[in-house]
């Protein structure tokens, strides 16, 4: 579930319909270009989202959105870039998200898609194995994390986090935990 849409559709990494994303520091992705009739480059694009319900999702004006589908729709890559659009854009350090999973070993499926794509879209972003951490050049933050119970917001009490993101929200017995959670879904920063 994605719960962090409060800054727009707009930016450097943004998941454009016609087009995808692209390198953070505006260079198209993996710095290869092509050229096209005419002399003209023509950036390569990393990902864009699935026409449809990835689409849909990304572009989806409501704050909080689930997403929902069948195995190998693109839900978690879908997830993944509803935070990674926001990186570059001025936020730095304020924009901070965490991605849920019920149990730690859960996120490793996660964790392994996040590398195929961050990588090759934010060459300076860096991946803290230890700490299950994404942090970009500009300071924004990416932590999986997970928790089964409502006693489990302890460990996240009095955090700040402008995103969310629940992978497998079903898996959860109950709705505590997300629900609990919320109370960390702010922002001191102005404007976002």
């Amino acid at each position: 579930m994605d719960t962090a849409d409060p800054v727009g559709t707009a930016g450097v990494a943004d998941v454009h319909a016609a087009g995808g994303v692209f390198r953070g520091d505006g260079l198209p992705g993996c710095g290869d270009i092509a050229g096209e009739p005419g002399g003209h480059p023509v950036p390569r694009v990393i990902w864009q989202p699935l026409p449809g319900s990835q689409t849909r999702f990304l572009t989806c004006p409501v704050f909080e959105a689930l997403l929902e589908g069948t195995r190998g729709g693109g839900k978690t890559d879908a997830l993944l870039m509803s935070f990674a659009r926001y990186c570059g854009l001025g936020f730095g350090e304020h924009w901070r998200g965490a991605l849920f999973r019920l149990t730690y070993p859960q996120l490793a499926d996660v964790v392994a898609k996040s590398k195929r794509w961050f990588y090759a879209i934010f060459p300076g972003a860096k991946f803290n194995e230890s700490d299950y951490r994404w942090t970009w050049p500009d300071g924004e933050t990416l932590y999986f994390r997970y928790g089964a119970t409502e006693d489990d917001y302890w460990n996240y009490h009095g955090h700040e986090y402008p995103w969310l993101g629940f992978e497998e929200l079903t898996n959860w017995r109950d709705s505590s935990f997300f629900e609990a959670m919320q109370s960390t879904c702010r922002s001191s920063f102005a404007g976002m």
